[in-house]
């Protein structure tokens, strides 16, 4: 009798985890069709809740921080959670080029530099983040020849 309501939980919790895991990738994906439809406000409020179901879904983190993109200190939040748990170098290092391209706008190009390097790190192939690194480089040296 024992055994059978410890396999009875068992079978539970394990289809309790399975549709927990299946409800954040739904959620992920209402919040995509959402910001597809430049829909940021309901893109995040989905996300939050795929982030919610499952807090180690690092494209629903990663995605907040996309939606969030008018909210730039908030997006760097979630880049940075994100490039820290994520374990796949090539949306690890998408991340990280994030932050820098946000850093950049904002002419911090020492942030931005650093955030290009560990993207760089991640994914030594991208010649976008390349590009950036090396005009960040270029305006970080203009900017302190200005100040001097």
């Amino acid at each position: 009798m024992r055994l059978r309501y410890i396999f009875l939980i068992s079978i539970l919790l394990t289809i309790s985890a399975h549709l927990s895991a299946q409800n954040d990738r739904q959620l992920v994906r209402i919040g995509n069709r959402f910001f597809y439809e430049q829909n940021y406000a309901k893109a995040e409020i989905e996300y939050r809740k795929a982030i919610a179901s499952n807090g180690g879904n690092t494209q629903a983190i990663y995605n907040l921080g996309c939606a969030l993109q008018k909210k730039d200190s908030a997006a760097i939040k979630q880049y940075e959670l994100a490039g820290k748990i994520e374990t796949n170098k090539i949306r690890k290092s998408k991340s990280y080029h994030n932050i820098g391209v946000i850093c950049q706008s904002h002419q911090m190009y020492k942030e931005a530099i650093e955030a290009y390097k560990e993207s760089l790190r991640n994914n030594p192939g991208d010649n976008e983040t390349r590009y950036n690194y090396v005009l960040c480089k270029r305006l970080q040296k203009n900017q302190k020849n200005q100040n001097d």
